[in-house]
């Protein structure tokens, strides 16, 4: 399979989206865009929705990018441009752990991935987001990524210990080595997987 140029990466809150991002970011030296930095203006207040379209048009015509973020309104758009899906789907209790990880590291500052000038917050609304989304956001990112599967490199991700063997897989196809802690063989596309 060719080298990954247009890669979305979707999931949950704190399912790993921008530190994977950035890991690829770092190893391919394609730029990164998190969309929550991006869509987010000082003090949680949205960007406009034409200023928004406009800036996804503009993103997802360069010739490389790594995008990630739920943001289901421009998921099926990201997915068309991209050839290679990647579905962070660890378990509840992991996305909950992380999250309360993350608010421990950052308790006041922005942690990677988020918008300036955005206060971290950490309440009962993000946890029943988290806890929520393998029934009400899950069904819906399976069924988008099955339309691409056999055209385009579709990886599900549940263990973070396979974010490994994707990233190993990527620098592959790259031309690439990495060391990455993992000496299992590549991670390959998980079509088979694709289950609710």
């Amino acid at each position: 399979m060719s080298a990954a140029r247009r890669i979305a990466i979707v999931g949950s809150a704190a399912s790993g989206k921008s530190t994977l991002a950035r890991e690829l970011e770092n190893l391919l030296g394609i730029p990164a865009y998190h969309l929550d930095a991006l869509y987010w203006q000082p003090g949680w207040k949205p960007t406009q929705a034409s200023d928004w379209d406009a800036l996804m048009r503009e993103i997802l015509a360069q010739d490389a990018w790594i995008v990630d973020g739920g943001f289901t309104k421009s998921m099926e758009e990201r997915f068309a441009a991209a050839d290679t899906l990647i579905f962070l789907d660890p378990p509840r209790w992991a996305c909950i752990a992380a999250a309360i990880r993350r608010r421990i590291l950052y308790p006041f500052r922005r942690p990677p991935g988020m918008a300036v000038g955005c206060r971290p917050h950490f309440d009962v609304q993000l946890l029943r987001w988290i806890w929520r989304f393998p029934l009400e956001n899950r069904p819906s990112i399976l069924a988008a990524l099955s339309a691409h599967v056999g055209h385009k490199r579709v990886v599900v991700v549940r263990r973070r210990a396979e974010v490994r063997r994707v990233v190993r897989s990527l620098a592959a196809t790259a031309g690439g080595s990495v060391s990455v802690g993992d000496t299992g063989a590549p991670f390959t596309s998980a079509v088979g997987r694709l289950r609710p």
